[in-house]
């Protein structure tokens, strides 16, 4: 995930939920409990229909039911960070990657 002005809070608290989530999953291993993180992408919902009008009905042809399908599917086979699409890519990245992932998505800026 990279962050960017044009979400600023949305995409911070992205990166504290990943940044949480990475802590607890470090501290509870030595309990044995296993923590999971679903990592979204932009999902196509019927929140704020408003605000997705006024910024031209933004669509990313991902629904809300595609998304969960997969985060099941990943707690089914086990996978502690589960993403999809960009953010089953970036869970992967490595700090060059996520960098250069940051600089594209922050250019126009």
């Amino acid at each position: 995930m990279a962050p960017g002005p044009m979400r600023p809070f949305g995409s911070s608290t992205s990166w504290t939920s990943t940044g949480a989530a990475g802590v607890l999953m470090k501290l509870l291993s030595k309990l044995g409990i296993e923590v999971f993180e679903a990592v979204p992408p932009a999902v196509d919902t019927e929140l704020n229909p408003e605000g997705r009008a006024g910024r031209g009905g933004f669509k990313t042809g991902l629904t809300a039911g595609e998304f969960t399908t997969a985060v099941m599917k990943g707690l089914e086979d086990d996978v502690l960070e589960i993403g999809y699409g960009m953010t089953e890519r970036t869970i992967k990245a490595s700090r060059a990657e996520l960098d250069a992932a940051f600089e594209r998505m922050n250019s126009r800026w």
